[in-house]
């Protein structure tokens, strides 16, 4: 399998990186065009970090939500 180079994404990883440094809590929403790397900017982000990554899918809220919980009870 071909995997594209993961590049020039220093700006928006040091940001990142600044909110989960921060004291307390943090949410940030991450929108944007379609297939412009969103979810491999966050999965280069979190790789390296504790994390339940969910990657949400235009349903009905209560099939995220299953899916979420299942995330967190595989994830202790």
């Amino acid at each position: 399998m071909f995997r594209k180079q993961f590049v020039d994404r220093r700006k928006e990883l040091e940001f990142l990186d600044s909110k989960y440094k921060e004291n307390g809590f943090e949410f940030v929403i991450l929108s944007g065009r379609r297939r412009t790397g969103k979810s491999r900017l966050l999965k280069e982000f979190v790789k390296d970090k504790e994390n339940i990554f969910l990657l949400c899918e235009e349903r009905r809220w209560q099939y995220n939500l299953s899916k979420f919980k299942r995330l967190q009870w595989n994830s202790w």
